[in-house]
């Protein structure tokens, strides 16, 4: 059971590195990212802990904070990034799951997924910005956010 969840977990990482990086990049509309990454989050979840039916309006109005907290990096137009504009998409992506947290009383794992994911998404949004591994620096960086948002999931359930 731990390997499946392991794998659900794993496969929801990498699909929302693609698409996280895909509404960063030139070459797509942001609703990639502002879109994907959400709708991959929730169907992790449901995987993960069983889709409950008295949930759907938690599972929907998480859906648009998060997707609400993606679309922006909390600075003002054409302004360079700092941490703390990575921290606070971070923390804006991990408050979005508070309706969740409300009507499944999974208070401890939010709280620990809203104390780790803006530190996780605002330490990797700045320090991961040179080429590793022979990859192009945007894509690890931005790759890595989008896997972090899915990597932190399961605290949630705790």
């Amino acid at each position: 059971m731990i390997i499946l969840k392991i794998g659900i977990v794993s496969l929801a990482a990498v699909a929302s590195f693609i698409l996280y990086r895909m509404g960063g990049s030139d070459a797509y509309n942001t609703k990639w990212r502002d879109m994907g990454c959400p709708t991959v989050a929730f169907i992790a979840l449901w995987l993960l802990e069983g889709f409950k039916l008295g949930y759907w309006w938690a599972y929907l109005l998480s859906f648009g904070l998060m997707f609400g907290a993606l679309t922006t990096y909390w600075n003002k137009k054409g302004a360079a990034e700092r941490f703390i504009n990575f921290y606070l998409h971070g923390l804006g992506i991990s408050l979005a799951l508070a309706p969740y947290a409300y009507v499944s009383h999974h208070w401890l794992g939010f709280g620990l997924r809203v104390a780790l994911l803006p530190l996780l998404i605002g330490f990797w949004a700045t320090k991961m910005n040179r080429p590793v591994w022979k990859f192009r620096a945007d894509v690890v960086n931005e790759g890595g956010r989008g896997a972090w948002i899915q990597i932190t999931l399961p605290l949630v359930l705790i």
